[in-house]
């Protein structure tokens, strides 16, 4: 059986992000057609400036799995149970697979854009097939309104069923917060790594500088805010300690020992909120901890409070209120780091001689 793959395409510039180019594939090899000028006429194309072979393993890779995947639905091959050995040279060799050519084509790629301040949210349009790839920011006033009203209902509902008592309540509010912040914690990790183009390995090729790092030394974090291994160990660490207290927490409380799950809860997110600081890059945790207004201090200091069991129910009141709108800033902060992330600058195509108004 002899197969051959055409048109698995891989995106040749550098300046064009490899998860749109992934995303809005693939273009059928079938309806290429030679190159003339004339193609190019509205249109802008820009220099192929990465190398042939970055992509050349991935692209062995998927004509492998769908040789075997084609192998397995014939009747004489059925019967057995067909896998691919390690490494891509074995595979390779046992499939008989030739090592992939590359050639350059143009697709056509349709690009709306939405732009806000110095922000530019767009859709990328597969000119053949029309797969879009979107990153779509949110409307604060319809995500405060729909927030409104969802809230409205679970309140109502949860009013008729349930009666929290002044810290428990601050337990739950608690909850509620180191939940906020790990979003957004994870939103700031996120964005960092759009920004710097991490995981776009044509971009990278070309721009081999852009995450030039230094290596850490005597266990202490590296120019670019990588952590140690020690440090990642720490931080899962204490997702399990933080998870494992909010199990037995809430198995306890379902048991009535409420005093105890009250105590094992605010621990948990006291340690949720500790870990979830271990994914901001670094030179960012003080921005976030600060745009928060230290949700992670008031979390520790609420954390105490319930440890310490005061007598009056103002202790808990007053907490949760403070925690409540902590909440709603850190939400907001999240949004608007969201926005950012949803949001790139258009590829910049480098013009290189030529004149538009000949």
């Amino acid at each position: 059986m002899e197969i051959e793959y055409r048109g698995i395409s891989y995106d040749a510039s550098s300046s064009f992000n490899d998860h749109i180019s992934e995303t809005i594939a693939p273009y059928k090899a079938v309806h290429m057609k030679p190159f003339t000028p004339s193609f190019l006429c509205g249109f802008y194309a820009d220099t192929a400036d990465v190398s042939q072979d970055l992509y050349s393993e991935d692209a062995c890779a998927f004509g492998n799995k769908q040789v075997l995947s084609v192998m397995k639905e014939q009747n004489e091959f059925r019967s057995l149970e067909l896998s691919l050995p390690n490494g891509r040279e074995a595979q390779n060799k046992a499939l008989a697979m030739s090592d992939a050519c590359a050639e350059n084509a143009l697709f056509p790629v349709w690009f709306l854009t939405w732009r806000k301040n110095d922000r530019i949210a767009y859709f990328i349009m597969n000119g053949e097939s029309g797969r879009i790839c979107a990153d779509v920011p949110i409307d604060l006033r319809k995500f405060l309104a729909g927030s409104g009203i969802l809230a409205l209902v679970l309140y109502v509902i949860l009013n008729l069923f349930l009666s929290l008592r002044a810290e428990t309540g601050l337990v739950v509010v608690m909850l509620i917060s180191a939940v906020c912040f790990l979003l957004c914690a994870r939103e700031e990790s996120s964005r960092k790594k759009r920004e710097t183009r991490e995981g776009d390995r044509g971009y990278l090729s070309v721009n081999k500088g852009a995450l030039k790092k230094t290596p850490a030394k005597d266990g202490k974090k590296d120019k670019g805010g990588n952590k140690t291994k020690a440090e990642k160990a720490f931080t899962v660490i204490l997702w399990i300690i933080g998870g494992i207290a909010a199990m037995i927490g809430f198995a306890n409380y379902s048991l009535n020992g409420l005093m105890m799950s009250t105590i094992l809860m605010a621990a948990a997110a006291a340690v949720i909120c500790i870990a979830a600081l271990g994914m901001i890059p670094g030179e960012q945790k003080k921005t976030v901890i600060r745009q928060c207004l230290y949700l992670p201090v008031q979390l520790l200091v609420c954390a105490g409070i319930i440890f310490s069991l005061p007598v009056r129910d103002l202790w808990y009141y007053i907490p949760s209120v403070v925690l409540l709108v902590t909440a709603c800033f850190t939400l907001f902060y999240m949004i608007r780091q969201f926005n950012l992330l949803s949001t790139r600058p258009l590829p910049h195509y480098v013009r290189k001689g030529g004149d538009d108004h000949a």
